[in-house]
């Protein structure tokens, strides 16, 4: 059972900053500096905090309220009741011993009395276990070294056209974790958060489009193209960590009302291989927020 100090204060540092105690939030040591602006109104509340405990003898599931989060949050005490234990559930669906991953489904209602809206739910990954089919992802605070603490995360209403969660509503997901089949209970750390009182200020949508051009040892050009969304319109960057090609970031430049696009080149001469580049988009918020994604870039 995973009891290591620094994810619980990790865990801790999320829940502050979520319900707003935190003046502002740092941005990690890989991000492009001096574009820290923040702004905005609506901020993220916690709806919950569980440890999700898979026992890989049984293939059963157990859910667990994460009190000891719960104790160190007190902003927005109004929106959030006692802890429901029964408003939320997590059950496995399937084991995929090939590909070492656990499909659950999730279902969550909104025990609040306030409308919040853009509900997820955030895996504080571990080098034990990951998500398999996020949503998306991102960062809080400074971190330390090239790869701060990462959050995957996954959007309960992403087909809704406002997202919109009101009081009493139940929503249902399904996740794949994946993690190696071990003998003992595995404990993943599981948080539940939405924005109040309106739609969240940060990009929402990193999705993307594909790639045109090539790129080989002696150089070419590569477009990489993303679908970027927020709710406000007032995207204010989109980048790609192009590093092993040309030594630093490379900015998108806005092709169209939702897309953005960015050409590469092999100016630093890397090999024939696959790149697994970082593309983070940025709109203003209170919490210094940025969504991640990655995009697979050849070099043939």
């Amino acid at each position: 059972m995973l009891r290591n100090s620094w994810l619980i204060w990790a865990l801790i540092l999320l829940a502050v900053i979520i319900t707003g105690c935190s003046k502002g939030a740092g941005i990690s040591s890989v991000l492009p500096s001096g574009e820290e602006s923040i702004t905005g109104s609506s901020s993220r509340v916690l709806l919950g905090a569980y440890n999700l405990k898979i026992d890989p003898s049984s293939l059963s599931l157990y859910v667990a309220p994460m009190r000891s989060i719960a104790a160190h949050y007190d902003v927005l005490d109004q929106l959030l009741p006692p802890i429901c234990d029964k408003c939320f559930f997590a059950d496995i669906e399937a084991y995929d011993p090939y590909g070492c991953a656990y499909t659950i489904k999730l279902g969550l209602r909104n025990y609040s009395k306030f409308v919040v809206y853009d509900p997820r739910g955030v895996v504080v990954e571990d080098d034990g276990y990951h998500l398999v089919n996020p949503t998306g992802y991102f960062r809080m605070g400074s971190g330390s070294g090239p790869d701060p603490q990462r959050y995957g995360y996954i959007d309960f209403d992403s087909g809704l056209e406002d997202r919109m969660y009101p009081p009493g509503l139940f929503r249902e997901y399904t996740v794949q974790i994946g993690l190696p089949m071990q003998g003992k209970i595995i404990q993943i750390p599981f948080l539940i958060d939405a924005c109040y009182p309106d739609n969240c200020r940060e990009v929402y949508s990193l999705q993307p489009l594909g790639n045109t051009g090539s790129l080989n040892p002696l150089g070419g050009s590569l477009t990489v193209k993303y679908e970027v969304k927020d709710w406000q319109g007032d995207i204010c960057w989109v980048k790609i960590n192009a590093t092993p090609l040309q030594g630093g970031w490379a900015s998108f430049t806005k092709s169209g009302q939702d897309t953005w696009q960015a050409v590469l080149t092999n100016s630093a001469g890397a090999k024939s291989g696959t790149y697994h580049l970082e593309v983070g988009a940025y709109s203003p918020n209170a919490r210094g927020i940025i969504l991640y994604s990655y995009v697979d870039v050849k070099v043939n």
